[in-house]
């Protein structure tokens, strides 16, 4: 008839969550499918007047199904600083993450470099000046927890010169988490 018989092709047992792999055995896909996602957007602006990191309205939270799961992070948000009058004005981002109401830690990067910045120099200006950008970050977290723990991913900033401005624009800001499985 032209068909052959699903014995004959490997060993294990085919079916329709499973694949012939080059070995000739079946066996189940794994790794790489999206097991659930969340979603946040806020169009709330925080201003950082201090040179120490502290937390913005940038963020979402979600619940992990499996143990072995990595959190895709995306943020989208907006980064505004302004001076009356001077030279330098400027700030820096950095993602910090929570497990369980256990406390915020940074994740990324955890110590130096920041994951946005915006800074503007010139020695002879003393005209009030203003820069913004919006800015997209990315980032793939292992974290280690258990099943019923929820994790919140949110922005942290901080002035490195003048007040520093994350968010606070018509346009929403967006936080998205989608749990990759192992």
């Amino acid at each position: 008839s032209g068909t052959v018989p699903t014995a004959r092709l490997g060993s294990g047992t085919a079916s329709s969550s499973t694949f012939l792999r080059g070995d000739q055995t079946y066996a189940a896909a794994g790794g790489g499918k999206v097991l659930s996602t969340a979603t946040r957007s806020t169009t709330t602006s925080t201003t950082f007047s201090t040179t120490s990191y502290a937390a913005s309205d940038i963020y979402a939270t979600i619940t992990p199904t499996a143990a072995s799961s990595k959190i895709l992070v995306l943020m989208n948000y907006r980064i505004q600083a302004y001076q009356a009058s001077g030279t330098t004005l400027g700030g820096v981002v950095r993602l910090y993450s929570d497990i369980d109401s256990a406390g915020f830690n940074a994740i990324y990067p955890t110590a130096g470099s920041t994951i946005g910045a915006l800074a503007y120099t010139d020695a002879g200006d003393t005209a009030e000046r203003s820069i913004s950008a919006f800015q997209t970050f990315t980032f793939l977290d292992s974290p280690s927890y258990t099943l019923t723990d929820s994790i919140v991913y949110k922005l942290y900033g901080r002035k490195s010169y003048t007040d520093l401005q994350v968010g606070g624009s018509s346009r929403e800001m967006q936080t998205i988490l989608i749990e990759i499985g192992a």
